[in-house]
């Protein structure tokens, strides 16, 4: 079947079929997978700390690269998204969270530990993108307010994945293996969710940087008010045909 893009919602808006329900439950899950996996992380970091040997100082120092991993990963991912799709962004993005976990629950040295919060830090923020262009697209097909519902889910993962670690370890399972089966539950939630991520279409040849923002630098008049956190560029990237996926596409 030909492909609906979103640059006319309205044309979408209404329609509850299966595809669309698939899209929405997959926004939802990409929501309910980065809290979760920054819950997991939580009660990591005093055992990061006494596993290395730091001070308060020093702890703020390594904490400091996970937001180093997340600024460097934001607006590569967007520029990614836009060039090769959602799916293998996202699909990276989770893999380097799923490989980084491990990592900060068994690591000894400073080195692999800051390496592994700078991978991890890249694949959350990766992620966030990501998912936020995806929640917009699947917000303005929908015609109705979806985004606050969304950001609901991420504060579950977060309530949930702290309850499961802390249970956990609490159960003496060890750091280990309570954050494998939690890789393991975001595999699988990450799994479920990937029928219906949406794909956007790359740039063409002879696309400018000025057409991210209207041709202009400035915010585009269709721009929804929404300032996405994916991107240096204004909140007009978002709604850009380039940052759109493409809804009724057939998945690979």
């Amino acid at each position: 079947m030909p492909a609906l893009d979103l640059t006319d919602p309205a044309a979408l808006r209404g329609a509850d079929d299966h595809a669309a329900r698939a899209r929405r439950l997959s926004t939802r899950l990409l929501f309910l997978i980065v809290g979760l996996a920054n819950a997991t992380w939580a009660p990591l970091v005093p055992l990061v700390k006494d596993r290395a040997g730091l001070d308060e100082a020093g702890l703020g120092l390594l904490l400091l690269t996970f937001g180093i991993g997340s600024i460097l990963a934001m607006p590569s991912a967007g520029a990614a998204a836009a060039r090769l799709g959602y799916r293998p962004v996202l699909l990276a993005g989770t893999s380097a969270i799923g490989l980084a976990l491990p990592v900060l629950a068994e690591g000894t040295g400073l080195v692999p530990l800051t390496l592994a919060l700078l991978l991890f830090g890249a694949g959350m923020g990766a992620v966030d993108c990501v998912m936020n262009l995806q929640a917009i697209a699947v917000e303005r097909a929908g015609g109705r307010p979806m985004m606050s519902g969304f950001h609901g889910l991420y504060s579950l993962g977060c309530i949930l994945g702290a309850l499961l670690a802390s249970g956990l370890l609490a159960a003496g399972l060890g750091a280990s293996w309570a954050v494998l089966i939690l890789v393991g539950g975001i595999a699988a939630l990450f799994a479920a969710a990937w029928p219906g991520i949406l794909r956007a279409p790359g740039h063409r040849p002879g696309d400018r940087a000025g057409d991210m923002t209207g041709g202009s630098g400035g915010p585009s008049s269709r721009c929804p008010g929404v300032r996405c956190w994916c991107s240096a560029c204004s909140a007009s990237w978002c709604s850009s045909p380039r940052a759109r996926p493409s809804i009724g596409a057939r998945s690979s």
